[in-house]
């Protein structure tokens, strides 16, 4: 179209679409509360993923505890029991991820508690 017409159109997916697809492919779910400068959009993540069915057991909610996160939103990550982690460094978050990411993915989601 762009050489016929001079406009050119790209097709992308919008955002709670692009949500659905990651959410259905990805083992580990990781969000990140980095800072309080966001405007809380991984909140509304959780909450998406909750009302679209996702396995919880795949999500973890990672957030800076130099950040502080509301009862309610604790009260929705025991309740529906999410995984979440609090880190209080780069590293620190760099270590949790890359051992979530180890043993979901690299260890086949490995029981390590079994009944």
């Amino acid at each position: 179209m762009k050489e016929k017409h001079g406009v050119n159109i790209e097709f992308r997916l919008p955002i709670l679409r692009k949500l659905q697809e990651l959410a259905k492919f990805s083992k580990p779910i990781l969000i990140v509360r980095e800072r309080e400068l966001t405007r809380g959009g991984e909140y509304v993540e959780l909450a998406f993923l909750l009302l679209e069915g996702t396995d919880t057991s795949k999500i973890v909610f990672l957030w800076n505890n130099k950040v502080d996160i509301s009862s309610m939103v604790k009260e929705l990550l025991d309740a529906c029991n999410f995984n979440f982690r609090p880190y209080s460094s780069e590293k620190e978050l760099l270590d949790e991820v890359y051992r979530l990411i180890y043993y979901k993915i690299i260890e086949g989601n490995i029981n390590l508690h079994p009944a």
